[in-house]
C-alpha cells in the first residue's frame, strides 16, 4: 500500500504540465495570479489562459519567468526535470548565480543544467530524426515502341503516322 502511495506521488510530480509547474511557482513565491502576470510584465489573461488550458505557455513566457526568476531551474520549468530552484538557492532569494547569455536566460554555472537540457535536446533530435526507411521497387518493363501517332487538327481533320 506504501509503495503504491510512493509511486502514485512520483509519477503525479514527474508528469505534470509546464502549466502546473508554472502555478506551483506563482503560489511558492506568495503571489496572485494579477500580481504573478504583473511581476513577468505579461497580460493577466494571458496568465489565465494558460492556467485554463486554452493556450501553451511560449518562449517568451519562460524568458519573462526566468528574467523574473532567475534562481529558478529551466530545466524543472520546462521539462519537470531536477529541483525547482537552482543549486543553493530558495524561494526567498532571487539572486543569480549564472551568467547572463544575450536573451537575457540566466543559467547555473554549475554544469547540471547545461547537461540535462542538453541531454534532453539530443533525446529530441533523436526521436524527430528517426525516419522510417523507404524501399524502392524497381520492376523491369521491356521495351516499348511507337507504333501510330495522330495529330488533330482545329478544323476537325487529322493525320495518321504509322511505322
Amino acid at each position: 500500500m506504501l509503495t503504491s502511495v510512493l509511486l502514485f506521488i512520483f509519477v503525479n510530480k514527474r508528469f505534470r504540465t509546464m502549466k502546473d509547474r508554472i502555478m506551483e511557482l506563482m503560489k511558492k513565491e506568495g503571489m496572485t495570479q494579477q500580481e504573478f502576470a504583473a511581476a513577468l510584465d505579461i497580460s493577466p489573461a494571458s496568465l489565465s489562459n494558460i492556467f485554463n488550458g486554452k493556450t501553451n505557455p511560449t518562449n517568451n513566457h519562460v524568458n519573462a519567468i526566468h528574467k523574473r526568476f532567475p534562481n529558478i531551474n529551466i530545466s524543472w520549468l520546462m521539462f519537470g526535470e531536477g529541483n525547482m530552484y537552482t543549486d543553493g538557492a530558495d524561494a526567498s532569494g532571487n539572486k543569480s548565480n549564472g551568467s547572463e547569455f544575450e536573451d537575457g536566460i540566466s543559467l547555473s554555472n554549475s554544469g547540471d543544467n547545461m547537461q540535462q537540457l542538453s541531454n534532453a535536446s539530443a533525446a529530441q533530435a533523436a526521436a524527430a530524426s528517426v525516419v522510417p526507411k523507404e524501399y524502392v521497387k524497381i520492376i523491369d518493363k521491356p521495351e516499348r515502341k511507337i507504333v501510330e501517332i495522330r495529330i488533330f487538327f482545329d478544323d476537325g481533320t487529322y493525320e495518321t503516322f504509322s511505322r
